[in-house]
């Protein structure tokens, strides 16, 4: 008995699809992703959401779902973080996709969405044996930070730092490569935000730090195909991201896709600001590397699901 979880994101969304295995332990059967820019225009403070983009949502989920139904799932569970929390309109896209598809999205709060991350690398078996660590999540619109102890959430928050939030905010034109200024108010931004309102991470310094998202996936693409790091690592070094950083912040959105084919054309954009901002949580954490995880809030919420049947 499989279930499929579908995330509406603020820049892509995506489905899991998963099952238990004889020992109770969390199996992915497979998972798709589509962007799909639902974020864009937070940081102006726009408020409501374009029709066009509401049309580009339904149209991902409507793939997304064909997807999961050829596994013939037990369960779908759809829900939405961040752009969906902020739109004023998002009911409209809400009520078609029940209207649609006869199925109800759970808008997740950010403590919700964090802690869902938080359940969702517990069922990391490589991190089975880390008792004590601290994690981040960089999505579209938000930032997730959780620290855990002794394997239980012991703290979490969600920040509007999102990459394409900040990308937009500080950015004039996403084509071309950061400017000086714009590189330094997304660092202080950052910093700024983290000091303010995630105290309890800050008090947890010497821990392992994790990091969740599809910035984190194509960052350990591109150090592996550079032979920065070895092949089957998880741990990325800061000096090896800050390498990579400043190589890619020099340059514009055209020669970001032709030097980096790991590197998808409709995350190029923003993907600077997603280093930046991997690179400041690190530096706040005082830490040297961190450890890369494929399990997300997905995959807690598809274990919640799993274990209630």
């Amino acid at each position: 008995m499989c279930v499929a979880v579908l995330d509406v994101g603020s820049n892509t969304s995506k489905v899991l699809v998963a099952d238990l295995d004889s020992l109770g332990n969390l199996v992915q059967i497979d998972q798709k992703s589509i962007t799909c820019r639902l974020g864009s225009g937070l940081c102006s403070g726009r408020l409501l959401m374009p029709k066009s983009t509401m049309e580009e949502g339904i149209n991902a989920l409507d793939k997304l779902l064909a997807f999961a139904s050829s596994f013939k799932p037990k369960r779908i569970r759809v829900v939405a973080t961040e752009a969906i929390r902020k739109f004023e309109n998002a009911y409209l896209f809400t009520e078609k996709i029940k209207q649609l598809y006869n199925l109800e999205i759970s808008v997740l709060s950010g403590l919700e969405e964090a802690t869902l991350i938080a359940k969702g690398l517990m069922c990391d078996p490589s991190l089975t044996s880390v008792q004590n660590f601290n994690a981040f999540d960089l999505g579209g619109g938000s930032l997730e930070l959780i620290s855990v102890s002794d394997r239980k959430c012991t703290g979490c928050n969600s920040l509007p730092l999102g990459v394409v939030r900040l990308a937009e905010k500080f950015s004039d034109n996403l084509t071309e490569k950061l400017k000086g200024k714009s590189i330094l108010d997304i660092q202080e931004e950052v910093a700024q935000k983290i000091s303010s309102d995630s105290s309890f991470i800050l008090a947890n310094r010497s821990v392992d730090l994790v990091g969740v998202g599809g910035s984190v996936i194509f960052l350990r693409k591109i150090l592996r195909s550079n032979k920065l790091i070895k092949k089957d690592s998880e741990r990325l070094k800061f000096s090896e991201i800050h390498k990579v950083s400043k190589i890619i912040n020099s340059m514009d959105l055209a020669k970001r896709i032709s030097s980096f084919p790991q590197l998808p054309p409709d995350r190029a954009d923003v993907f600077p600001t997603a280093l930046l901002i991997i690179l400041e949580v690190m530096k706040k954490l005082e830490t040297e590397s961190l450890i890369h995880s494929f399990y997300n809030l997905r995959h807690g919420l598809a274990n919640e699901l799993l274990l209630k049947n």
